[in-house]
């Protein structure tokens, strides 16, 4: 059987502007990328030229973790199906991990689920999110833990939060310092399942 892939976005998710106003590494992924990369694939999907992810990720020391690069991506939703395709991975074994809820989301599936990390303020700490990580992928696929989680909520009667994206009707969970989840309508034709954690 096929390990579960991660997809990790570039900018503004592995490299940021830190609280100091430059753009690094962001402060312990380099111990997060270790630590899933014993169980997972780990692939950098950016819009960024190949050339500057390659560099990015060998000056961080980050390369070893990565299976492979997919760069040059388009900004308006990644091809996660093509490239679960190309990689001979069921698109719902794969779990997205960015910081843009338009450019990280798959813009050929709804099989992928998304987590959507949002520094706001305060930096997301790599921890929450390789704990969520952990229960978004804890039985089945990402996608099918994601409509089980999503189930408890609907069968407790909880109610849904109005989110800032349009038509996002999404659940507050605890599990790592908490976070939203559920389904985004990208468009009037598609929907994306997305969990996301802010800082």
């Amino acid at each position: 059987m096929t390990r579960p892939v991660l997809f990790f976005d570039l900018a503004g998710t592995l490299e940021l502007r830190l609280p100091s106003g430059r753009w690094g590494l962001w402060p312990g992924a380099d111990v997060l990328l270790t630590n899933l990369a014993k169980d997972h694939d780990l692939y950098l999907t950016t819009g960024d030229s190949p050339a500057g992810a390659r560099g990015f990720l060998g000056e961080a020391g980050l390369a070893r973790n990565f299976k492979g690069i997919h760069a040059g991506l388009p900004g308006g939703g990644k091809p996660f199906g093509a490239i679960a395709g190309e990689l001979g991975v069921d698109p719902a074994r794969c779990l997205a991990i960015g910081d843009n809820p338009v450019s990280d989301t798959a813009g050929d599936t709804d099989q992928v689920v998304t987590l959507l990390i949002d520094h706001g303020e305060n930096l997301v700490t790599p921890n929450r999110v390789g704990e969520v990580v952990r229960w978004i992928g804890s039985a089945g696929t990402y996608l099918s833990t994601f409509e089980d989680r999503l189930e408890e909520f609907t069968s407790q009667g909880t109610t849904p939060i109005d989110y800032a994206l349009s038509q996002a009707k999404l659940y507050e969970f605890e599990v790592g310092g908490g976070g939203l989840l559920g389904w985004w309508e990208k468009t009037a034709q598609s929907r994306r399942a997305v969990v996301m954690l802010s800082g």
